[in-house]
């Protein structure tokens, strides 16, 4: 499989998404629970930090990466 592109909202996309909502409004992340019901969780953002990230051909995705590589690219990361 060769590298796909990184298909995601950029920051100045998620502030106006986030710009619809009231500023007290609680954020999460939707993730599976790779369950039999095939349920979405709900996990809490600590914190946001920019991180390099790398094309995965074993995970078919992009996988955070503590050291720079060629093809890295920067991305703010939701933890």
């Amino acid at each position: 499989m060769t590298q796909s592109t990184l298909k995601t909202l950029t920051v100045a996309q998620l502030r106006a998404a986030l710009d619809t909502f009231p500023p007290e409004t609680p954020v999460a992340v939707a993730a599976s629970a790779h369950d039999h019901w095939g349920s979405v969780l709900a996990l809490g953002i600590r914190e946001a930090d920019l991180s390099l990230v790398t094309y995965s051909t074993y995970h078919q995705s992009y996988k955070v990466r503590g050291e720079p590589q060629p093809d890295s690219l920067e991305v703010v990361l939701l933890e």
